[in-house]
């Protein structure tokens, strides 16, 4: 079995994740919805509608006109009430569309699934779904799936870390959708030609580490090579770098990038995601 490596310094900060035993919630209903046309880590999308039009669910709203941008869509059938301009957390300027919500549920017409038969249908279907990485960080997932040529990922880490002392997100999505998350890396292990994935779950979180083994097991044989690592608690064993370092050894020079060795990192909400 693959013994993880330890990376200097860290630490085990007290934990206060008070939500970790309760289900999630779905929040929906609400009356009015505000889309900013930054839903990534980039440049703002440019906004497609006006005050009184009328949008339905999955709605192209938001055009990306950088590669760096992502489409944004409407989460929500109803008429936009005002488009305005505000500035948003990183400092830019960027445009917020305002909907009152229908109530109708209404979907729009070009939510339809997605024909994917390659690897470029693969990538142009995360782009136009909107995907950003959901671990936080908000970078296109369609651009990590495109790395430099030479520099194709061997190996793909899945983020089950969580080591925030208040975040149980992912430790609720584990234990509550194990299978989207295994379909999702399934997809990406077979569209990107990655032979082998490992998942990283700090040992602090028992049941989504046995909700994510029994749904391994349950899986076909001849099924691609996922493994499931427990890693000692410390943070910041979820950064990046860091979770790299535990899960292969390798070491991202300084200035660079998972592709310089050959890793791809997803989070387990964006694989969850793809599979969706």
């Amino acid at each position: 079995m693959f013994k993880p490596a330890r990376f200097s310094g860290g630490t085990h900060p007290r934990s206060s994740k008070n939500t970790h035993s309760c289900a999630t919630v779905v929040l929906d209903d609400f009356a009015t919805i505000r889309i900013p046309m930054i839903m990534h880590n980039g440049p703002p999308s440019v906004c497609l509608v006006k005050a009184g039009d009328l949008v339905e669910i999955g709605q192209l709203i938001g055009q990306a006109d950088s590669p760096m941008a992502v489409p944004i869509h409407a989460s929500v059938s109803g008429k936009v009430r005002a488009i305005a301009d505000e500035v948003a957390y990183s400092g830019q300027l960027m445009t917020v569309v305002t909907i009152d919500n229908d109530r109708q549920n209404t979907i729009h017409a070009s939510v339809v699934p997605p024909v994917v038969n390659d690897r470029n249908d693969f990538i142009q279907a995360i782009r136009d779904s909107g995907l950003v990485g959901l671990g936080g960080a908000g970078f296109p997932t369609y651009l990590k799936l495109k790395p430099p040529a030479g520099k194709e990922p061997d190996t793909l880490v899945i983020n089950a870390a969580e080591c925030e002392p208040y975040v149980s997100s992912d430790n609720r999505l584990c234990i509550e959708n194990p299978a989207a998350i295994i379909e999702g890396i399934e997809q990406v292990m077979k569209f990107m030609a990655i032979p082998l994935a490992r998942i990283g779950i700090e040992d602090n979180k028992p049941e989504a580490i046995a909700s994510l083994r029994k749904a391994l097991e349950q899986r076909p044989a001849g099924s691609p090579a996922i493994e499931l690592v427990p890693l000692h608690t410390r943070y910041p064993q979820g950064a990046e770098k860091m979770l790299i370092y535990a899960l292969t050894g390798r070491e991202i020079p300084s200035g660079g990038l998972p592709h310089d060795v050959r890793v791809m990192v997803l989070n387990t909400g964006t694989v969850a995601f793809i599979a969706s």
